[in-house]
């Protein structure tokens, strides 16, 4: 597959656009778009509706919009939370068909929940579904971090013991035949945003999650998730924000995660606090802004898109971070720093894997020659 051909399915797979757009986009000729999208078209990866023609039969108008084809491939992607795996099968456009949610004891070990899920995978996809029968080309796994990318394996997965160094998608590979990749969940959640949503407007922005475990992050630089040379996406969640403050699980003090996250809150506020109560939400943006504005002005950043697993408090935290950082941004007076609240539809976390899988699929599928 060329060059072209690869920034063109980058390209759709964002939003549908005509062949004039990709050559202005792209920088080559017209021509140079038309052979490449003609290839792709040939392969069956993209979708383009009829052209019209003049009322006398003899002119055709190319005005169309390009689109990926959700049908040429199915796809799958697992989340792991603590005490579910959600399974998720989807085409091209990300968007998941079909669901099931799997159930497992944190004790019970990691493989014999897996084969769970694999099972539940595989009724998704069988026959007698209400879908076309095909098995997916590609399985996604989005887990709680920190994860060995490159490898496939999670490392120590806050609240799952029995998951540590577990070699994830190597059993699954082994077990299926079918190809696998392994992301930290912030990191999923930021390829859904780059696909559909915040990405459209802007390539480059930061993600925060703050879950009942902890707080995670990610970075995409032009499009492109951001990794240290260990491939680690950023640990924002273990940045120290309180000078001997309290002992974190990865061994330092006062991390962001020990006064921001779930498990912080309820020490400090007791196990029944209100996560709506306005002291509580400017207690914990006040801490949140404090690394979001470290991060962006190491990298730069304009704009960072907020999950957490309360999504009904999700408004009032991002407007209360927002004031904080509109207070104390080093760039604050030439270029505001935005927080956002999810702007993918439908942002679950089978919809992150899937798209997950759609991402690490196109990336295999342009690489062969």
């Amino acid at each position: 597959m060329s060059d072209s051909q690869r920034e063109i399915l980058f390209l759709l797979r964002r939003s549908p656009r005509t062949r004039v757009e990709l050559a202005e986009f792209l920088g080559i000729s017209r021509p140079a778009v038309s052979k490449a999208v003609g290839g792709l078209l040939d392969l069956g990866i993209l979708r383009e509706p009829a052209g019209r023609t003049s009322p006398d039969g003899s002119v055709r108008y190319r005005k169309t919009r390009l689109s990926l084809n959700s049908e040429y491939a199915r796809v799958a992607g697992l989340h792991l939370l603590r005490g579910r795996v959600d399974v998720a099968l989807s085409g091209l456009d990300g968007l998941p068909s079909l669901r099931k949610a799997v159930a497992f004891d944190v004790a019970e070990p990691w493989t014999s929940v897996v084969d769970r899920a694999l099972d539940a995978l595989a009724s998704l996809a069988s026959p007698a579904s209400p879908n076309d029968g095909s098995p997916p080309q590609w399985i996604a796994c989005s887990t709680p971090g920190p994860v060995d990318v490159e490898n496939g394996r999670l490392l120590s997965p806050p609240g799952l013991d029995a998951w540590h160094g577990a070699d994830l998608c190597g059993f699954i590979t082994r077990r299926t035949g079918i190809p696998c990749s392994l992301e930290h969940d912030a990191g999923a959640l930021a390829i859904l945003e780059r696909d559909h949503g915040l990405g459209a407007r802007f390539p480059s922005f930061g993600l925060l999650q703050v879950t009942g475990g902890g707080v995670g992050s990610a970075v995409l630089l032009e499009g492109h998730l951001f990794r240290g040379v260990s491939g680690m996406s950023p640990e924002l969640g273990h940045m120290a924000v309180q000078a001997n403050g309290r002992l974190c699980s990865c061994g330092s003090r006062g991390c962001l995660e020990t006064v921001a996250s779930g498990p912080a809150l309820c020490r400090r506020f007791g196990e029944d606090y209100d996560r709506r109560d306005p002291g509580i939400v400017r207690y914990e943006a006040k801490h949140l802004a404090f690394g979001i504005q470290a991060l962006a002005n190491l990298l730069g950043l304009s704009h960072f898109v907020l999950y957490q697993d309360i999504l009904d408090s999700t408004e009032d935290l991002v407007r209360e971070i927002g004031r904080f950082v509109g207070i104390d941004g080093l760039y604050r007076t030439f270029r505001p720093l935005e927080v956002h609240g999810p702007m993918a539809p439908d942002p679950t976390p089978g919809h992150s894997a899937c798209a997950l899988a759609v991402d690490r699929f196109l990336l295999d599928l342009s690489q062969r020659k």
